[in-house]
């Protein structure tokens, strides 16, 4: 009998982290882990102590759209800060010329 496959894509991790999908390539799970969108899905089955693929039949979850970080958030504030201060200065230099 051959062997059912499971496609790639990210599934619950098998890890039982709630929340959080891991990468499955098709024949083992990657390194990759990131943040489900929604309601925690169930965690993948772990047989003695070894995580075993995502079930046959199953489908990937779509991961969390990921935002901009806060470190690049905090950095287009400052710029807008800095060129709000520049442009004034320029404002306050040629109307007191």
């Amino acid at each position: 009998m051959a062997e059912q496959t499971v496609a790639p894509g990210w599934y619950p991790d098998p890890s039982g982290t709630a929340g959080s999908l891991r990468w499955w390539d098709g024949q083992q799970w990657g390194e990759q882990v990131r943040e489900a969108a929604g309601a925690a899905p169930e965690p993948a089955v772990e047989v003695g102590g070894a995580a075993t693929a995502p079930e046959a039949g199953i489908e990937p979850v779509e991961p969390a759209e990921a935002g901009p970080s806060k470190l690049k958030m905090l950095g287009r504030l400052m710029a807008m800060t800095l060129g709000a201060a520049v442009g004034v200065g320029l404002v306050i230099f040629f109307m007191g010329s």
